[in-house]
């Protein structure tokens, strides 16, 4: 199965931001919502 993350796009200000700080937690959380 293919999942693709399409929340997890550097576009969107809180994830560009999470990025920047290398937030992994974050990124995860909102995978895992996804």
């Amino acid at each position: 199965m293919i999942i693709v993350g399409e929340l997890i796009n550097s576009s969107r200000k809180r994830v560009a931001d999470a990025i920047a700080r290398r937030d992994a937690a974050y990124v995860k959380a909102l995978a895992t919502r996804q």
